[in-house]
């Protein structure tokens, strides 16, 4: 019974939702009685299917090692662009102030 005027959940007519409205002889209507099991998330209650979070379906990716030490030398040398870029910036803004 949305907002108590009567008419059931989605207009479906009295006494085809939880129970908790005027038809069912309560003296407020049942938006005021709290949330009900799915807690406005459906019966899933957000958590995805199987009751795991995110859960995908996709195998676990495997790196031998001598591709994870590749992937980590890479890793390394972006970082060592990125400290270069940055403190490249930081000297220029010192030279900045300077003047």
């Amino acid at each position: 019974m949305p907002w108590g005027d009567r008419t059931g959940p989605l207009g479906l007519g009295p006494r085809t939702g939880r129970g908790l409205g005027f038809c069912s002889g309560f003296n407020s209507p049942g938006f005021t009685k709290g949330p009900g099991w799915g807690f406005g998330r459906g019966w899933g209650r957000g958590w995805g299917w199987r009751w795991f979070w995110a859960m995908n379906y996709f195998p676990e990716e495997v790196t031998s090692p001598v591709d994870e030490k590749e992937l980590l030398k890479e890793e390394a040398e972006s970082l060592k662009r990125r400290l270069a870029a940055i403190e490249k910036r930081l000297s220029q803004l010192e030279q900045a102030e300077q003047k």
